[in-house]
């Protein structure tokens, strides 16, 4: 299974993006930064694949400052590296 993960370095940012994309309806939670991107504020956002178009937008309309990037994070391969996408 894979999924992404949008990052910032504040939790204020977080949560602000997280109560924008929740109104899209789509699948979000907040969740734990993975330690192998341990480089933000401890939390993140999970969406699903077919969200990034939303999530780009989202991006692009607001004025995020602590924004991170995107990462695809692939649960069926135990190694392999989370792979940043925007």
């Amino acid at each position: 299974m894979k999924y992404l993960i949008v990052m910032f370095s504040s939790r204020t940012d977080t949560m602000h993006f997280y109560s924008i994309i929740k109104k899209f309806n789509g699948f979000c939670s907040v969740v734990n930064t993975p330690h192998s991107l341990s480089r933000s504020c401890g939390i993140s956002i999970k969406i699903s694949n077919n969200q990034l178009v939303v999530a780009q937008q989202i991006l692009k309309n607001n004025k995020f400052s602590s924004f991170k990037g995107i990462f695809e994070i692939d649960m069926t391969n135990a190694n392999s590296i989370p792979k940043r996408i925007y």
